[in-house]
């Protein structure tokens, strides 16, 4: 017996292939992952007017371009009616491919793309770039987000995921930029790692910055997105063909789970939203636990660990029809206790990165994130 999801019509993107006639006539698809989560789907449609309102027309540009979430990113604002788009990464084949993609999607009457080969942690060159592109938006989703590497790796969070996304902050005020936007995690709300950590520390920073008349700083802080590349999809389901445990460090027993696309459009629809400087969540649901994810995957591939059944979904999960896409995102305060930053504290930052001093990054990320050098819990 085939287990499906009956529906009165087929998923849109699915394909002809995917639905097949069931009972009465109504049309029944594979189940899919997206199936599993907890959170009802968001209509990713009805905001696109007024997307194209606020992007219509600008130059924009993303930095980690040829990473999972930014490549989403050029795609979706590709049907937003941009000027130019302005890719951004320092991987070059991701790069050249995302960017032959989006041309050929985009056709001869499509909008210039731009592939810029560039590392977002050299900031003369960030800045060369911003004076000769002037961008009115920046998407900055060159975060790194590998929990268990960033936590071998402190310093390398501290370069990239602070230091780097503080100067190129301080790049966006200084050229007008119109909307600087931070995707972050939501590992900042309390997680006791190098990542959690690093990204209190740069949210303190940038809370930090005062308002500023030309640019706002939206921070859009993300759940676990499970079809990135390197995301929970991938990984187990790499693990699962290999016949090997699946054994995740820094995944946790549940998260926040959200798919790419829609991942992205959460991101625009926050940049297009903010009033002023702001950070936002994407509220999708309850945390899913990671081993109910395992099971389903498991039975999806058909392995023998799966027994022929199809997990019961978490007991939190919503049901019932898409939810509006805006009731996704909620505006919080930036984390951190009040009042700015020590002086000096993203130099010393900057001066423990530099002597690959382990301690003394550790110890800074902790005191800028106001959680005082002993406060580290990693």
């Amino acid at each position: 017996m085939r287990v499906g999801i009956a529906e009165e019509a087929p998923v849109e993107g699915a394909g002809p292939a995917a639905a097949e006639p069931g009972a009465a006539g109504v049309a029944v698809r594979p189940v899919e992952i997206r199936d599993r989560l907890n959170h009802p789907e968001a209509r990713l449609d009805s905001s696109a007017a007024m997307l194209r309102g606020v992007f219509g027309g600008t130059t924009i540009l993303v930095t980690g371009a040829g990473g999972s979430i930014g490549a989403e990113l050029c795609r979706q604002l590709l049907d937003l009616g941009p000027r130019r788009i302005v890719a951004v990464d320092r991987a070059e084949l991701p790069l050249a491919q995302l960017v032959d993609d989006l041309r050929h999607r985009a056709g001869d009457a499509g909008p210039p793309i731009e592939a810029i080969l560039a590392d977002v942690q050299d900031t003369a060159r960030m800045g060369a770039i911003l004076r000769a592109e002037r961008p009115w938006g920046i998407f900055h989703a060159a975060a790194y987000g590998n929990a268990a590497l960033l936590e071998a790796c402190p310093a390398a969070a501290a370069e990239n995921n602070v230091l780097a996304t503080a100067d190129l902050a301080d790049l966006a005020i200084r050229h007008g930029v119109g909307r600087f936007v931070v995707i972050s995690t939501r590992a900042v709300e309390g997680a006791a790692d190098v990542r959690g950590t690093a990204a209190r520390a740069l949210e303190r920073h940038l809370g930090a910055l005062g308002p500023s008349p030309a640019t706002a700083i939206v921070v859009v802080r993300i759940g676990e997105v499970i079809d990135a590349a390197g995301g929970l999809v991938p990984e187990i389901t790499r693990l699962l063909r290999a016949g090997r445990p699946v054994d995740l460090p820094g995944a946790g027993v549940s998260a926040h789970m959200l798919t790419l696309r829609e991942t992205a459009r959460m991101v625009l629809l926050a940049a297009a939203g903010a009033d002023g400087s702001q950070t936002f969540v994407v509220d999708s649901g309850p945390p899913m636990p990671v081993a109910e994810l395992v099971d389903t995957l498991a039975y999806l591939l058909r392995l023998p660990a799966a027994a022929g059944r199809m997990p019961p979904p978490s007991p939190e999960r919503p049901d019932g029809g898409g939810r509006g896409e805006g009731s996704m995102l909620v505006r919080v305060d930036r984390v951190g206790p009040a009042g700015r930053p020590a002086q000096g504290a993203l130099e010393v930052l900057r001066g423990a990165v530099r002597d690959g001093d382990r301690a003394a990054v550790l110890a800074a990320l902790s005191d800028l994130a106001g959680e005082g050098s002993g406060g580290f819990r990693a």
